[in-house]
């Protein structure tokens, strides 16, 4: 009987950690927020949700549209909002598969190994490419109470389209600073438009998980309406003007998790967002001309701060 009950407690376990974990569960919506400097210093979110099903090459797919909400800064402020495209989807046992042109990509292997890679396609409409992605690592994540499985992927040396360094859990997909999809490298294409950092995830049976614990970060957007430009007191830059460095000094209780950004005043991003979980940042400027920049620093509660600095 105890080598009986031992079986059953093993693939008990075995169950758990094997997944079996459904792909776009329903009720599934996720939230990935996002900066950019083309056209023009754009903040905002991409809200991602299920819309209706389809058979595509004999699978039943779900179709996924991508919500964007987008507020821009420069040249004029103002928001805008509407779908960014579709995507068709479906998984198979431990695989997620993506459709694009006549023909399934991998998207997610949750069964792969250290070192397995899988070719990948990009969902932007500036053209169309695919890179390769390798595995460099497997554990296991405990979220709501559920033993998920993870892998950690970057893109391949001679891919553009990939992820960089992403943290990807079954059930969610990318949880960490980068986008639910294949993106396209900025070093590929300097102007590209790149998505975005991981916000939140919910379904029906699974409650809203985010990167603060609060589903306020999920729709936030930043207009400079409820932001003070100059007396806020959670960071102090100095020097300001600066020449060969910045000082960043975040107030205690306000460090974790805080990305940081560094724009010109005509939009264009010329230190790209960094997450840093100290009371200190120093960011090294000796390289960039002289000029007005905007500091741009998002807290772990959603709230950002912009400040101008002076770069002599």
């Amino acid at each position: 009987m105890k080598i009986i009950n031992l079986i059953l407690c093993l693939l008990t376990f075995s169950a758990i950690v094997s997944g079996q974990q459904p792909w776009i569960p329903d009720g599934a919506e996720w939230h990935y927020g996002f900066d950019r400097a083309n056209p023009g210093l754009n903040y905002g979110y991409i809200k991602i949700s299920q819309i209706g099903d389809t058979i595509l090459l004999g699978k039943n797919c779900k179709i996924l549209d991508q919500w964007e909400v987008n507020y821009q800064l420069y040249p004029s402020p103002g928001i805008s909002e509407g779908s960014i495209g579709h995507v068709y989807t479906y998984s198979d046992n431990d695989k997620v598969y993506t459709y694009r042109n006549g023909k399934f990509y991998t998207l997610y292997d949750f069964s792969a190994e250290p070192g397995d890679t899988w070719t990948v396609c990009w969902y932007g409409d500036i053209f169309e490419d695919t890179g390769r992605v390798i595995v460099n690592s497997t554990g296991l994540a405990f979220i709501n109470g559920e033993t998920l499985r993870t892998f950690n992927v970057s893109r391949t040396p001679e891919s553009c389209v990939g992820w960089y360094d992403a943290t990807i859990v079954e059930r969610i997909g990318c949880i960490n600073n980068e986008y639910l999809f294949p993106d396209y490298s900025v070093e590929c294409i300097a102007d590209v438009q790149t998505n975005g950092y991981f916000r939140c995830y919910k379904d029906d049976n699974f409650p809203m998980y985010s990167v603060t614990g609060s589903d306020t970060i999920c729709e936030y957007i930043w207009t400079g309406t409820n932001e003070k430009e100059s007396d806020d007191n959670r960071i102090l830059i100095t020097p300001n003007p600066a020449d060969n460095s910045l000082n960043v000094n975040i107030k205690s209780g306000n460090c974790k998790n805080v990305l940081l950004s560094l724009f010109s005043s005509d939009g264009r991003c010329v230190i790209p967002k960094k997450t840093f979980h100290t009371s200190t940042v120093v960011l090294d400027v000796s390289m960039l001309s002289p000029g007005l920049y905007i500091i741009n620093v998002t807290f772990h509660d959603g709230s950002v701060v912009n400040k101008r600095i002076i770069i002599e």
